[in-house]
């Protein structure tokens, strides 16, 4: 009778076992569908970028060598030493530093730049590879021209007396003489009638100009008797091949980059297309704020 007493408290004592290790793992597995379901919660946002989304961004454009055309962060614009600038990034006004706002879809951003935050939360940063396809397109070969390393300016020059005006910012007087704005060697005013104004262009042999406020130039020449009887100034621009891709410079056609200098051939490339046409772009996009439709 003992022996089976025993027996039968064994078989007891094992189905307790056993029915605590089935409430323990159970206990258990329902902690984890619990921790497991609020972290699935907590690392999806709850709103998401989508089409029609009125949303919010900073951001940093590169080229794909690291220097910054374009920013929405003053710290960043500021910063040259950690953030390199491109040839025609520019300075903004106090103020003009806040996040872009713009509808997601709405073809108010290039392509790539609308396309590549959808899906993206509030927050969230991330780098947007942008190729000229879907950026700002190829580059424009008619805006990009091929001009002389020697330029020829005339001495005497006849020329609108509004213009004139507008041009060196005075009223045309006689024997008044002031400072050509592109030049920036003196003129003298010998003639002035009811619609023109006639000036001689002054400049010394062999001074040195900065006609684009980008690179010097020197005067080579000066032939009162040429272009019949109008006189001929030579103007050498001193540029080289280590000049090319690093600078920015304007004159009456816009903006333009020196794309190329071939000293033998005595010419230079301007490149008026914008820095950022043909190029392959990178932007920094963090999303501050989504407001759905």
């Amino acid at each position: 009778m003992q022996r089976g007493s025993n027996k039968d408290i064994g078989a007891i004592g094992l189905a307790s076992i056993l029915i605590i290790i089935v409430v323990v793992a159970g206990a258990s597995y329902g902690v984890y569908s619990w921790y497991s379901s609020t972290q699935e919660k907590e690392s999806i946002p709850f709103l998401i970028v989508e089409d029609g989304d009125m949303i919010s961004v900073d951001y940093i454009g590169f080229f794909d060598d690291d220097r910054v055309f374009d920013t929405s962060i003053e710290d960043i614009a500021k910063n040259d030493a950690a953030y390199p600038k491109s040839l025609s990034f520019q300075l903004r006004s106090e103020g003009g530093y806040k996040p872009l706002e713009f509808t997601v879809g709405k073809g108010q951003m290039i392509k790539g730049f609308d396309e590549g935050v959808v899906g993206m939360w509030i927050n969230q940063t991330k780098e947007i590879t942008i190729t000229p396809e879907e950026g700002y397109g190829a580059s424009d070969p008619n805006k990009i021209e091929i001009a002389s390393l020697i330029e020829e300016v005339p001495i005497i020059v006849n020329m609108n007396k509004t213009v004139f005006s507008d041009m060196f910012g005075a009223e045309a007087e006689e024997w008044i003489s002031l400072k050509d704005p592109t030049w920036r060697w003196n003129i003298t005013v010998f003639d002035v009638s009811d619609e023109n104004v006639i000036y001689r262009n002054e400049p010394e042999m062999n001074m040195i100009i900065n006609p684009q406020s980008a690179w010097d130039s020197k005067v080579i020449q000066i032939d009162s008797s040429a272009n019949g009887g109008d006189g001929l100034i030579k103007v050498k621009h001193l540029l080289d091949d280590k000049d090319a891709n690093k600078t920015i410079a304007y004159d009456e056609g816009g903006q333009f980059i020196v794309i190329n200098v071939d000293v033998e051939e005595g010419t230079f490339t301007k490149d008026y297309n914008r820095e950022v046409v043909g190029k392959t772009l990178i932007f920094r996009v963090t999303i501050r704020t989504i407001t759905k439709p």
